[in-house]
């Protein structure tokens, strides 16, 4: 999914509530402290953060609640915490 989401043609899939993916994921990336994990869902939401419909399901499962959750985490992998301080300032200014 994080590799579909680079491509404009799959934002469709991801744009769609019914599939609810993103929330999907934000459970996965909530759930599993696996840093190989971590690193590929937030690139995916990197990825689709400026997509208008995806910002709007990104608010509505308080994106910003969970990264501040997995900026409480400890990571060994430092682009993780460079990772969610980018997103995190994203979201926060948004």
């Amino acid at each position: 999914m994080w590799i579909l989401s680079y491509h404009e043609f799959a934002h469709k899939f991801f744009e769609d509530d019914d599939r609810e993916l993103l929330f999907k994921c934000s459970k996965v990336l909530d759930f599993y402290s696996w840093e190989k994990i971590a690193r590929i869902l937030l690139m995916l939401f990197d990825n689709l953060k400026l997509n208008p419909l995806c910002q709007d399901q990104m608010t509505e499962m308080d994106a910003l609640s969970l990264i501040v959750k997995l900026q409480n985490r400890h990571w060994v992998d430092n682009d993780i915490n460079k990772t969610l301080e980018k997103m995190y300032n994203y979201f926060d200014e948004n």
